[in-house]
């Protein structure tokens, strides 16, 4: 796999990822685990293309990469420009993020916003999101409307087992500064 490997540009995720793979929490803040963590992304640095995590999927639909380590939705998305890739979920689980909607407090037209959020929420809306912009849904009732073919992506919706066993990245205080030196220290080994 030498220089064939697209990697999301975001250490949480891929910091997160190898600490699972040693066996500890994707969120784990034990400086001793992180230096163990550092020295398995050195070993890999040989194998990785690019880190990526604007757009990766370009380089797996037009073949720099072979294997990527990218968001669901970039492998649904290259599913769909025709690459040829399976997804293939990690025996240690999968980590999870999420997106939300916020309205500040001190919001301007805070009545707007909440009007454009209903708006998105709309079930027709937020399947029609999801045809284009393929991200776990969380609306019931806009997942009556998704196509099979999209609800049946491993990429974007993993099967109910792996969703019970997923670690959530979560806040890690003032250890990012320790993710930070891991993360300059491996890269800077490129």
């Amino acid at each position: 796999m030498k220089n064939k490997l697209v990697v999301l540009d975001d250490q949480r995720m891929i910091i997160g990822m190898i600490l699972k793979s040693l066996g500890y929490s994707a969120n784990d803040t034990d400086p001793k685990h992180l230096d163990e963590a550092k020295k398995k992304m050195v070993e890999l640095i040989p194998n990785i293309k690019a880190f990526d995590s604007d757009s990766p999927k370009q380089m797996m639909v037009n073949g720099e990469a072979s294997v990527g380590l990218v968001w669901g939705p970039e492998i649904a998305l290259a599913q769909k420009e025709g690459a040829n890739f399976e997804t293939i979920i990690p025996e240690e689980g999968l980590l999870i993020t999420m997106d939300n909607w916020v309205i500040p407090k001190d919001a301007k037209n805070k009545e707007l916003a909440e009007k454009f959020i209903n708006f998105i929420l709309e079930p027709e809306i937020s399947a029609e999101i999801a045809e284009h912009q393929p991200y776990i849904n969380p609306n019931k009732e806009a997942r009556k409307l998704i196509d099979e073919n999209i609800l049946n992506n491993i990429a974007i919706y993993p099967p109910e087992e792996e969703m019970e066993r997923l670690e959530y990245i979560e806040d890690i205080g003032e250890a990012i500064q320790l993710y930070d030196r891991v993360w300059s220290e491996a890269k800077g080994t490129q």
